[in-house]
């Protein structure tokens, strides 16, 4: 064979090995590739089963007592009068306050969804399914923080007085009736326990005070006035802000008020459990 021969299979075979080298990198490069979108899809799908066996039915991060709207008759912004029974369950709105207003926070503390493996290339096409998983996932649970959190400046606010409103009737057996109103003033004059109503709260606050002067006094014709008075300041206050004349028509919008954040808070958990997943 000619030298010139032996130079143009040197240069064919050496073509041939570029060639294999190139199809057996390229050939890893996919395997690997694909190996760790595989692995990243996976760890997203355990991340969202973990975020249902949390929030979706029976989840074990879902407030569990009864709702605000459920244990709160709205009437514990009134005078204590002497032998009348409290009419809401401390306990309950106890338990209904630390569940609702806590859960933002629980939320917030959800991890984020697994980032990609580090030097996967998330412009290739065969990431794009995974990535918009991925995306889905992300953007699920920013909603989520940002739906519970929506209400929660209003409902800490609200449990930060009210169950103090009725700590005093549930104690007014042991402290009296007058030490009681006297409670029920100073809690309603630090803070109202809904951003809006502070004229029904001050109208509150002072009538309180009004009553808790006429029982220490003894005078009974002087206590029964007081709590008219009370009652006509209370309808003065909550016609003024747009609220009924009455302590019923007072008690039904605040209620009402409650069962928006209640549904409010259902809300977010579906939305955010339907967005997982397939």
């Amino acid at each position: 064979m000619t030298r010139r021969r032996w130079l143009l299979v040197a240069a064919v075979l050496a073509v041939v090995v570029v060639i294999v080298v190139l199809a057996t990198r390229g050939g890893g490069a996919s395997a690997e590739r694909s190996e760790s979108i595989t692995q990243w899809d996976a760890d997203l799908r355990s991340w969202e089963q973990e975020r249902l066996a949390q929030f979706g039915p029976d989840g074990v991060l879902v407030p569990t007592p009864q709702p605000l709207s459920a244990v709160v008759l709205g009437s514990a912004d009134a005078p204590v009068l002497a032998g009348a029974k409290p009419g809401e369950s401390l306990d309950a709105v106890n338990g209904a306050c630390t569940a609702q207003a806590s859960f933002p926070e629980v939320v917030r503390g959800v991890p984020a969804p697994p980032a990609a493996p580090a030097g996967l290339d998330l412009e290739h096409p065969d990431t794009e399914t995974v990535v918009a998983r991925f995306d889905a996932d992300r953007a699920a649970l920013a909603a989520f923080v940002g739906a519970v959190g929506t209400d929660e400046p209003q409902v800490r606010q609200f449990c930060g007085t009210y169950p103090v409103l009725v700590a005093a009737h549930a104690n007014a057996a042991t402290t009296g009736p007058a030490e009681a109103n006297l409670q029920l003033a100073d809690a309603l004059a630090t803070q109202c326990y809904l951003s809006g109503w502070e004229p029904v709260c001050a109208a509150g606050a002072d009538s309180a005070r009004d009553v808790a002067t006429a029982q220490a006094g003894g005078d009974a014709a002087a206590t029964d006035a007081a709590a008219a008075a009370a009652d006509a300041a209370h309808a003065q206050a909550t016609t003024a802000v747009g609220l009924g004349s009455d302590r019923t028509g007072t008690a039904a919008a605040l209620v009402a008020i409650l069962a928006t954040w209640d549904s409010d808070t259902s809300a977010a958990l579906t939305a955010f459990t339907d967005a997982l997943g397939d």
